[in-house]
């Protein structure tokens, strides 16, 4: 009986280690697919990070020198994400160049008619307004650096605003209601 009692002990023991091995690999795997979906913003499967501010105030997810790729239209393009008052600022000023499969991703904490302008630009732009829905609102080709002081500002509210080398949005073919999704 003794030697009974010991075997179910050591079967009930191995079997619970069984189990939290388990419920352990399986955690792990919700968590990574949990954070997955947490970088998909409202704009279905593949979508824009969330930028929202927390409680506190901190910025949750943006963060300067982050990358992301994205989708506008059909072309995929690596994004420069700049969100603090003063990158947005500073843009892409005194840089001599862009890649053209390259932008920068303004984020604003709204919607709003928020100005753009070509302060120490060394390049032409393209510029691009998209709503919190990643529809594109509003665009402005073209713009050469001997435009500043001029401030562009779109017609319709905009969240996000993308900055691209002159010509891009020709050459993609991106026009207004074309759509922003994040990989």
């Amino acid at each position: 009986m003794k030697d009974e009692n010991a075997n179910i002990v050591k079967i009930t023991l191995l079997f619970s280690a069984i189990v939290v091995v388990i419920f352990s690999l399986h955690f792990n795997i919700s968590k990574d697919q949990s954070k997955k979906m947490n970088e998909r913003g409202p704009f279905g499967e593949a979508s824009v990070l969330r930028f929202d501010i927390n409680d506190s105030g901190d910025r949750e997810i943006a963060e300067r020198g982050v990358f992301k790729e994205a989708t506008l239209g059909d072309t995929t393009i690596t994004l420069e994400i700049v969100d603090t008052k003063a990158d947005k600022a500073r843009g892409l000023s005194g840089r001599s160049s862009i890649g053209l499969a390259d932008g920068m991703l303004f984020v604003f904490s709204n919607e709003g008619t928020h100005g753009i302008w070509m302060k120490e630009m060394k390049f032409s732009l393209d510029i691009i307004w998209i709503d919190s829905l990643g529809k594109v609102v509003f665009i402005k080709e073209e713009i050469s650096p001997d435009t500043f002081p001029e401030v562009f500002k779109p017609e319709t509210p905009a969240k996000f605003v993308i900055e691209v080398a002159a010509g891009t949005v020709s050459r993609e073919g991106w026009k207004v209601g074309s759509r922003l999704l994040f990989h």
